[in-house]
């Protein structure tokens, strides 16, 4: 076990030296540039993107959203027309 959490240390390490980020605020970036796609169009549902996006409950995601852009979903969707 000890083995296995050195090697996680390890590849987080890497990919910050590598990307500058961490892994885990990479992989939001690439789920918020998904979400950004999905919002743009407008027959997809906030909630439904929300699930593909990885979320279990839309309020969760708008949380989120929230706290990385400032706006709600449904704002930027908004912003996008």
């Amino acid at each position: 076990a000890q083995n296995a959490a050195c090697g996680r240390w390890r590849e987080a390490r890497g990919a910050r030296v590598e990307t500058g980020d961490s892994p885990g605020k990479s992989d939001r970036g690439v789920v918020w540039a998904e979400a950004g796609r999905r919002l743009e169009q407008p027959r997809e549902s906030v909630a439904g993107i929300a699930l593909r996006c990885g979320y279990g409950d839309p309020t969760a995601m708008a949380r989120a959203f929230g706290a990385e852009y400032g706006i709600t979903p449904r704002q930027a969707r908004q912003l996008a027309k």
